[in-house]
């Protein structure tokens, strides 16, 4: 069934274009940057929810911006199923494909991510219900790591796909949640209701979160992976490979050693005592604008890395 006429606005007619914006939360000793529209079980532009499964041939996108350079690896989303008779069903299964596109004039452009996923992705009831013409359909959350990570350029806006592929044989079909505005929304999306009329801006959120991991060596892998595989050193265990890391290495060749110790007393100041020469920051561990004892503690742990 086609959600609209008796159910809620056409959203088909509703276009206009915007850029999603806002402050993502972000976790400092790792650098890496979730971007979240979270949904409230309530209705949205006229929708709790919009149908994106291949049943309907129809499909859904929502657009976040990159706050920063980094690398999308995960992607978590919320939703719920429906049968062609409007009653709550379970499906026989899922299987979810999430494709990812750079931003085109406020539509899905490009592909730059293709992520068939199947039914790897965790599902987990949250125990919460999306009420629909008086009937309250089961809220699930899902989550899945990408299959194909991407860097994504500061500032740009990309759009998620997320499709279910399942043919089920009692119809259920799966609905995309939709969201309130918040800090990172903008309150439109893109929906294909599968009419043959393509992709349409639509007056809504849905329901999504996107993790960013850093990249600060910008070799296309996120940190945490470059270390945990063994590309990159981490030897003073910051998050952070060594090799973008200055702190203790005066003469940034990528060591802290000998020759960085050589320098050290001629940037010594001693606690409190002022600013010191712009040469010399690497050596301010404590990051509290002196190089004192307290920092040569921290020289000292660093000593030899990598």
């Amino acid at each position: 069934m086609a959600v609209g006429g008796a159910y809620g606005p056409d959203v088909a007619a509703d276009e206009f274009y915007a850029k999603a914006a806002g402050s993502p939360h972000s976790t400092p000793a790792s650098g890496i940057s979730t971007i979240c529209q979270e949904p409230d079980q309530g209705p949205h532009g006229g929708f709790p929810f919009v149908h994106s499964d291949k049943s309907y041939g129809s499909r859904a996108a929502e657009s976040f911006v990159s706050p920063g350079g980094g690398i999308v690896d995960r992607v978590q989303w919320w939703g719920a199923y429906m049968s062609p008779s409007l009653a709550v069903c379970a499906p026989n299964a899922d299987d979810f494909t999430l494709t990812v596109y750079a931003d085109a004039g406020g539509v899905p452009g490009p592909v730059v991510s293709t992520n068939n996923i199947g039914g790897s992705a965790s599902s987990v009831s949250t125990g919460q219900f999306i009420v629909f013409v008086g009937i309250k359909f089961v809220e699930y959350t899902y989550a899945t790591e990408l299959l194909q990570p991407f860097p994504a350029d500061a500032g740009a806006t990309y759009w998620v796909e997320i499709v279910r592929d399942a043919y089920d044989v009692d119809g259920c079909s799966w609905w995309w949640e939709t969201a309130p505005q918040g800090t990172n929304g903008d309150g439109v999306a893109n929906w294909d209701q599968g009419h043959g009329t393509g992709y349409r801006m639509s007056w809504f959120d849905l329901a999504m979160c996107v993790r960013i991991a850093p990249d600060c060596n910008r070799n296309g892998i996120a940190d945490n992976v470059d270390i945990s595989s063994g590309v990159s050193s981490d030897c003073n265990e910051t998050g952070i490979p060594d090799a973008c890391e200055t702190i203790g290495d005066y003469d940034g060749d990528g060591e802290v050693n000998l020759d960085d110790h050589g320098q050290w007393e001629a940037c010594m100041t001693g606690p409190d005592a002022g600013s010191y020469a712009l040469f010399c920051q690497p050596f301010d561990l404590a990051a509290d604008d002196d190089v004192d004892l307290m920092d040569f503690a921290g020289f000292q742990a660093l000593f030899g890395c990598p």
